[in-house]
Parts: C-alpha cells; structure tokens; sequence
C-alpha cells in the first residue's frame, strides 16, 4: 500500500529558464538590451569597430558576475545580509539572542493594545 501526500512543490518552485531561476532571466533580457542600446549610440557617434565591441560586450561580463557572485545557488536574504554586514549591522538573523527585537519561542511579532481583544 503506497502512501501519497500532497506537497506544494510548485508553490515553492521559482521556475527555471535556461538555467536560471525565477526573475533572474530578466537581468539577461536587460543586458542584452543594454547592449544594444550601446551599439546604437557607439554607431550613431561614429567609434571605431573595436571600441564598439568593447563597449557592447562590457554589460555581460558584469550581468554574469553579480549572478554568479549574489544570486545563483545562494539563499533568497544573501545579497541583502551582504549589504546589512557591510553597513555594519550586528543584526542579520532573526535568530540571533543579541538582537534586541528577537524573543524566546515566537514565531510572530505582537502589536501593543491587540491583546486580548475580540472582533
């Protein structure tokens, strides 16, 4: 006898498209049109080809980088943890018994003057 249970999987799942997860597709689509965007102002003011290329392959290197440094196969909170330490914030997790807003056992903030009370 087989045991089935509904799991929530797809809520979960951010989606993939080629190879990149969820929003992460549109950082893509936005280098590319930056590229392009660069290649029509290197033409319009008359560069040389290879200064156009310069100027037109200098948004992927840089989109790949932030990627791969900040976003892929790292927790959703990286990118914004790495920003909090640099500013020189000691309270990064939730969890941490330093951090004045944690408390023992809760699992939800409580709002002043709503105990207690009925709708």
């Amino acid at each position: 006898m087989s045991i089935e249970e509904d799991t929530n999987a797809g809520v979960e799942s951010k989606g993939e498209a080629l190879g990149l997860e969820g929003n992460l597709f549109f950082y893509v689509v936005f280098a590319l049109l930056v590229s392009i965007f660069l290649f029509a102002y290197c033409a319009e003011t008359g560069m040389s080809l290879f200064q156009t290329i310069m100027w037109v392959v200098l948004p992927w290197p840089l989109t790949f980088a932030y990627l791969y440094a900040f976003e892929i196969n790292k927790p959703p909170s990286y990118r914004n943890d790495i920003i909090q330490k640099a500013a020189g914030d000691t309270y990064i997790t939730h969890t941490d018994k330093d951090n004045k807003y944690y408390k023992e056992g809760s699992y939800h903030l409580e709002v002043e003057g709503d105990e207690g009370e009925d709708s």
